[in-house]
């Protein structure tokens, strides 16, 4: 190939690196976006109703100057159920829902927009908000109102890492009662190698994900049984433990005196 062939080409080659620059937007806008964690979550639907409402709000006013198709949308997710709920998020919309929610799902976009992109996912293992757009301002703002009202709903007590160490726990202090029972020369030594046993198969025998989960949506003025129905099997399954414990230890007790 010729001398002046090769320059044509590389000609050709520029130009067509500069038609695509040039092509470009002049400047790129910026996105700010702002995430957040939490605790466990314990909500009502009238709670994530406000919330979603508020939301909405903020949402609607940051962006009054663009025209948004996507209105937003949620959904709850139970055991064996879910709904879904777009645009209207009053807590009527709610009615449908699973008794008990374990999972919130929210999304909202719009593209180039002061707030573009709002984010919820609260699920067992991690609870996160993400709030992005091109208005810092409006971005913190938003991401503040959901920050000051989800810390007014979290609890220590609950999800998959605080069940991770509280079973930890529970299989180190089994472990040291069972083995460590041989080391006791009087009969009550089985009441300890018992005990440490059913320390250590509770962390399998137990619901613990439902007993103390990351995230859980309940009806405010739901029956008693089914509020509190997780609390109360927890309740129940250590008595139960107790229970058996109490009888191991009345029975050596009546043995040795006899």
């Amino acid at each position: 190939m010729s001398l002046p062939i090769c320059r044509l080409w590389l000609n050709v080659a520029w130009l067509l690196v500069f038609t695509t620059i040039a092509s470009q937007p002049a400047s790129a806008q910026t996105v700010f976006t702002k995430t957040a964690t939490f605790s466990a979550l314990r909500l009502s639907y009238e709670d994530l109703s406000d919330l979603l409402t508020k939301t909405h709000r903020l949402i609607n006013a940051a962006n009054a100057s663009t025209e948004c198709s996507q209105s937003g949308s949620v959904t709850v997710e139970g055991e064996l159920s879910s709904l879904e709920v777009e645009g209207d998020f009053s807590v009527e919309r709610f009615a449908n829902s699973p008794a008990t929610a374990y999972s919130v799902f929210y999304m909202y976009t719009c593209r180039d927009a002061p707030v573009s992109e709002v984010r919820l996912y609260f699920v067992d293992s991690i609870r996160k908000i993400t709030v992005s757009g091109s208005d810092r301002g409006q971005v913190e703002a938003l991401s503040a109102m959901l920050s000051e009202n989800l810390r007014q709903h979290e609890t220590r007590l609950g999800g998959f890492r605080f069940r991770q160490w509280a079973g930890l726990v529970l299989l180190v202090i089994g472990y040291l009662m069972t083995f460590g029972s041989w080391g006791i020369r009087s009969p009550t030594r089985w009441l300890v190698f018992i005990g440490g046993l059913l320390f250590m198969t509770s962390t399998w025998l137990f619901p613990w994900d439902k007993w103390l989960p990351g995230t859980v949506v309940l009806n405010r003025d739901a029956e008693f049984l089914i509020k509190y129905g997780p609390q109360i099997s927890f309740v129940g399954a250590m008595a139960t433990l107790l229970g058996i414990l109490m009888s191991a230890w009345l029975a050596l007790s009546k043995r040795n005196a006899a």
